[in-house]
């Protein structure tokens, strides 16, 4: 299984979040930017691994909330990383996630990984 990286600095949030490239599912939202040359073929002879960052806002709660939130969804992802082509993606969480259950939160990531690949996921 190839690691998920961590989405490093500014410019790379700014760039996800200025793209139109969003799934929703119940209080969680994925926004990506998908490599071109990945786009058409997600399964490359040597892939890199994909990029990951977590916005999960104060209003869900106070930092250990957050925080708890974050782990649960960095887990969850680790297990989805052969399932993502190359590329940034942003993770952001409503209130309602910190009252799931790890398991809940699985199977709706889960169901936004895969509905991603049904999608145009081109840059822009």
């Amino acid at each position: 299984m190839a690691p998920v990286r961590r989405l490093r600095g500014h410019k790379a949030f700014h760039e996800i979040r200025q793209s139109r490239n969003r799934l929703r599912r119940g209080p969680l939202t994925v926004r990506f930017l998908v490599d071109a040359v990945d786009a058409g073929d997600a399964k490359d002879a040597h892939p890199a691994p994909a990029r990951v960052g977590y916005a999960i806002g104060k209003h869900v709660g106070p930092a250990t909330v957050r925080n708890h939130l974050r782990r649960q969804l960095r887990s969850a992802m680790s297990g989805l990383a052969t399932q993502l082509p190359k590329g940034d993606y942003l993770i952001g969480a409503g209130p309602a996630a910190a009252g799931m259950k790890y398991s809940e939160l699985e199977k709706l990531l889960s169901s936004v990984v895969g509905g991603l690949s049904g999608r145009d996921r081109r840059t822009g």
